[in-house]
């Protein structure tokens, strides 16, 4: 069978893009189902392909926030490195250490 090698990024989000119709609000309902049964990882795995296609969306923006703070809570105190790796991806303003 050919064409069974794994997908791009882009290919995967480019698929994902097709099944929500171009519809970044089709990303953001499926997420926020997601977040609401408590799944926060696979809620940004929805999430990111969303922003492939439309790296402007307004919609998933401000979305991506909710399900990256309780990463953000699990990791301040025992692991810096992916707290500021979650931080940065919710842009969230971080001061500096005192």
């Amino acid at each position: 069978m050919q064409g069974l090698e794994p997908a791009t990024a882009a290919g995967h989000a480019a698929a994902l893009d097709l099944l929500a119709g171009g519809r970044d609000e089709q990303f953001a309902a499926a997420a926020t189902t997601l977040i609401g049964q408590g799944d926060h990882a696979l809620a940004l795995q929805i999430i990111h392909p969303g922003f492939l296609p439309n790296p402007a969306t307004i919609t998933l923006t401000g979305l991506r926030r909710t399900p990256l703070h309780p990463h953000m809570e699990a990791y301040q105190q025992t692991d810096p490195f992916k707290f500021l790796i979650y931080a940065e991806l919710a842009g969230a303003e971080i001061g500096p250490v005192q």
